[in-house]
């Protein structure tokens, strides 16, 4: 698979962005550019290259409160600089194409590559937000971080504009789950449910709802017995 490279220079700065996606959205790299736009030039000092992957790498494919891993800060090792995966089909999930070209994937990029930025800043200056930050806190300081980026965008029309779609196809995932759960399709309910989840992490319900359907899908699976022999084009007889 052949990678695309660009450099996107910020001030003095310069991030490297590296396309490994098989089959990339339409605007992948403008839009990841569009999202750099809005975090400080500074805070990407030391920040060697943001790679564009398809899915995690099975190494670092873990579960983090339920919730699949999308972005990840890469430490120096060595003389290898730190960079940072995002983790594209996962952050990409449940945005249809028709709104690849709008604000909608630029505030979802956001929200995980600015999150991954700040993993960068406690790393190289011991703190996210202000010194004296207790970094046994550091992933909520990250998400504090990444908000306080999309609170800037979302002063510009365009972008509450997308924040609205966003929230509308949230409540449209959401509204399809509970249709599914109470029809008994819990494993499609769990994924809509995630995929509310996924574009809207502070809607109220989405999480329980997904972890809910998801146990009941997998108890209904274990429950199933198991099939028996293939007994197709054979004489059975019963004795």
């Amino acid at each position: 698979m052949k990678n695309w490279s660009w450099i996107i220079f910020k001030r003095k700065f310069k991030v490297k962005i590296v396309n490994s996606c098989s089959d990339p959205p339409l605007g992948l790299v403008w839009q990841v550019t569009q999202g750099l736009h809005w975090i400080d030039a500074a805070h990407l000092e030391g920040i060697a290259s943001i790679h564009l992957v398809d899915e995690m790498p099975e190494d670092l494919k873990n579960q983090k409160e339920g919730a699949t891993v999308r972005g990840y800060y890469i430490f120096p090792a060595g003389e290898s600089p730190p960079y940072i995966i995002l983790s594209i089909r996962d952050i990409y999930r449940g945005i249809p194409a028709w709104l690849w070209w709008s604000t909608v994937p630029t505030l979802c990029i956001n929200q995980t590559l600015a999150h991954e930025v700040a993993h960068h800043l406690a790393f190289t200056r011991g703190y996210v937000l202000k010194p004296g930050e207790f970094l046994n806190k550091e992933e909520s300081l990250a998400s504090k971080y990444a908000e306080n980026v999309l609170k800037r965008m979302t002063k510009r029309w365009h972008y509450r504009l997308g924040r609205w779609f966003i929230k509308e196809l949230a409540g449209w995932y959401f509204a399809f789950g509970l249709v599914d759960a109470r029809k008994g399709r819990y494993r499609s309910a769990a994924d809509r449910f995630y995929t509310t989840w996924s574009l809207h992490p502070e809607h109220r319900n989405a999480a329980d709802y997904y972890w809910s359907t998801k146990n009941m899908a997998e108890s209904e699976q274990k429950s199933q017995p198991s099939p028996g022999p293939d007994t197709r084009g054979k004489d059975i007889s019963l004795i």
